[in-house]
């Protein structure tokens, strides 16, 4: 995850947390997703992927509580990012058609919406701190290269 690769390296001192910690693959998953999003739309804004994890923490927390989730109401580049993110979630809870996820690594849905809600955390900050597309930004500048030692996770978000 951007954060917590930054975290990770020293970077942003004081911003290492146990979400980061525990589920840093996971994390940086669903980042990757983000980011695969933002390379195709460069006119995505940190407000789109905001909306956008809103909508899954929501879709996520009413799954877990057995209710049915709220309807969607996101603009076209905050849809494009939900699904994305959201493929990249079902990978992770082991619901991918051709899932390699083993069985042991799987997370549950409570995981998700965890890092989610850390995910959309560091969305605030870096747009706080950076402007329109400050999250965007820092996220592309570590999980670049991460993207292309990575090319089996392509396949889940085509």
């Amino acid at each position: 995850m951007g954060l917590a690769v930054a975290a990770e390296r020293g970077i942003i001192e004081g911003m290492r947390d146990d979400t980061v910690e525990q589920f840093y693959d996971v994390l940086q998953n669903i980042e990757f997703a983000i980011l695969s999003v933002y390379q195709h739309e460069a006119d995505l804004l940190d407000f789109d992927v905001i909306d956008a994890l809103d909508a899954l923490v929501r879709r996520y927390a009413a799954e877990e509580g057995n209710r049915t989730p709220p309807q969607l109401r996101l603009s076209e580049r905050a849809r494009n990012v939900f699904q994305a993110a959201e493929q990249m979630c079902e990978w992770r809870l082991g619901r991918a058609a051709s899932n390699e996820v083993p069985a042991d690594q799987q997370n549950s849905v409570a995981d998700i919406v965890v890092c989610l809600k850390r995910i959309r955390k560091s969305a605030h900050l870096w747009t706080e701190q950076a402007g329109r597309q400050g999250y965007l930004n820092y996220i592309s500048q570590f999980l670049g290269e991460s993207q292309r030692a990575q090319p089996s996770l392509r396949r889940y978000l085509s």
